[in-house]
């Protein structure tokens, strides 16, 4: 079987900065549950971002968490800085997409800053699996967060087996009659 890279926002670990070292241990998240077992049992990675600010990080300590990760879990981090987060995450993706893929429109707020964010990462995302793709494997991208790195992998990556994941919950709607 091809190799499988699984992306999403966040990887299946997390980690916990300590003063001079780092803690890494499995998330609780549902996609991180649902494919843990799963992913493991092929010849796969996982790529997304780690849960920790590249700000106050040195190479060095990037280098290592990179390396522990790649090696004891087959991980891929990706860093963001702490502005990335708050306007990608925190911003476009929790404020924007959330409310309005879960029928809360009226809760939406858009901000060009926080779309431009998000436009950036989602090309820092596609920029990371450009550097590690090969010929063959199967590119399995989750969530909103992502929606735009579909496309920017594919003009990247014309032959690439891609594939983009969401699940809209039902429970959300409000059915009137």
């Amino acid at each position: 079987m091809s190799r499988l890279l699984v992306v999403s926002n966040r990887l299946p670990v997390s980690i916990e900065q300590r003063k001079n070292s780092f803690n890494i241990k499995p998330s609780v998240g549902g996609l991180a549950t649902g494919l843990g077992s799963f992913y493991k049992s092929y010849d796969s990675s996982w790529l997304g971002w780690c849960g920790i600010t590249s700000d106050n990080l040195s190479k060095n300590k990037i280098n290592d968490i990179e390396i522990k990760l790649k090696n004891d879990y087959s991980n891929i981090p990706l860093f963001l800085t702490e502005n990335e987060v708050n306007k990608y995450y925190y911003g476009f993706c929790n404020r924007t997409i959330w409310p309005l893929f879960h029928c809360f429109t009226q809760y939406v707020i858009y901000d060009e800053k926080q779309w431009e964010c998000y436009k950036k990462v989602n090309k820092k995302f596609c920029d990371a699996i450009i550097k590690i793709a090969e010929p063959g494997d199967n590119i399995w991208i989750n969530d909103y967060h992502l929606m735009l790195l579909p496309t920017m992998l594919r003009k990247e990556l014309p032959d690439a087996r891609i594939s983009f994941f969401y699940i809209f919950h039902f429970h959300h709607l409000r059915f009137f009659t």
